[in-house]
């Protein structure tokens, strides 16, 4: 079996790996889609240190069943967080909390999506019966979405999205399904601005600078979730944010920023940080894609095979690829 093993910044090797076997309580997936995460880009590239030297990368999963319970079912995707189980965050249903949380596809003894076949806790195994595996792949992207617009009441608000890659589209979306009365978007990319429209959010013209564009709009909005994560764009979302309002932090662009105090206690804004997802939405987010969110397969930009992954990642961390989102199929079983 052929899986991609992270060596060192800017190196991975696909490999020959043995058959895996189902152990007690798991079962063995068949990888036919998989997404390349900002995280993998940016642990490839040194930008980061969460991917150790021998991982097989990739937590956005959709595939099938072959060994175990349930072969043969149909699409699944999977949940890849493993908690403790029994720890306070465990037990309230916040799993991505769990001071011994390891993640599929980031924890060195276990294989991730980057393979053909890996093996799974049969418990993280959703099911989504007659979706595709490429919809099955964008559940992880999309729970991370709905846990950001979790963290504040949307309902009925108007709402600021920052950052229009793959996070900040999805973030936009799961914002106008859960009631937001309207959804700005910016970028600074046009390209992607453009996508952002075609979804449904209300755009700038992209020579349009932020704070005034917002300005010009009706004002600051009441919620704004920023998906880059920088000084910039931290400054920005608090300016854009009206008194006693909220921001929402989901973005890791840097690991520190500064920012102006005056700006969040002046004016008695919340800011908030989002962190992955609970088991709970992420199973929703596997539901809600199986049952049909228009335009979300529009985000994925491209599928390739198991042996243009390396250098697709290459191509995502260097910025010469600008996809918001591309996928590996190991199985071959999505490519178009």
């Amino acid at each position: 079996m052929k899986a991609l093993r992270f060596r060192r910044h800017w190196q991975v090797d696909l490999v020959d790996e043995p058959e895996p076997q189902p152990g007690p309580d798991e079962v063995v997936l068949e990888v036919d889609a998989v997404g390349i995460c900002g995280s993998d880009v940016h642990g490839f590239a040194g930008i980061t240190d969460r991917r150790s030297p021998g991982v097989v990368m990739g937590h956005e999963i959709g595939g099938r069943i072959v060994a175990g319970p349930g072969s043969g079912a149909g699409t699944v995707t999977v949940f890849p967080q493993l908690g403790c189980g029994t720890c306070d965050a465990c037990t309230a249903d916040l799993e991505q909390l769990c001071d011994s949380l390891r993640i599929i596809g980031v924890a060195p003894d276990r294989l991730g999506g980057f393979a053909e076949r890996i093996p799974v806790p049969a418990a993280n195994v959703v099911p989504m019966p007659g979706a595709s595996a490429v919809t099955a792949a964008l559940v992880e992207p999309y729970a991370v979405a709905l846990n950001a617009v979790s963290r504040t009441p949307v309902a009925g608000k108007r709402v600021l999205v920052i950052g229009c890659g793959a996070i900040g589209q999805l973030v936009a979306l799961a914002a106008a399904r859960n009631g937001a009365s309207v959804v700005y978007a910016y970028d600074v990319a046009p390209d992607r601005l453009a996508v952002a429209g075609k979804l449904g959010a209300t755009v700038p013209e992209p020579a349009d600078d932020l704070v005034p564009w917002i300005a010009r709009t009706g004002g600051p909005v009441d919620v704004t979730l920023d998906a880059v994560g920088t000084d910039d764009s931290v400054a920005q979302a608090l300016a854009c944010t009206r008194p006693n309002g909220s921001v929402v932090e989901v973005g890791l662009g840097v690991p520190t920023v500064t920012l102006t105090l005056q700006q969040l206690v002046g004016r008695q804004r919340s800011l908030l940080g989002s962190y992955a997802y609970s088991r709970s939405i992420f199973e929703r987010a596997a539901r809600e894609l199986t049952e049909g969110v228009p335009g979300v397969e529009v985000l994925v930009g491209a599928i390739v095979p198991l042996e243009e992954a390396a250098s697709r990642l290459e191509a995502l961390a260097s910025g010469e690829d600008r996809s918001l989102r591309v996928e590996v199929s190991p199985s071959g079983r999505c490519l178009r």
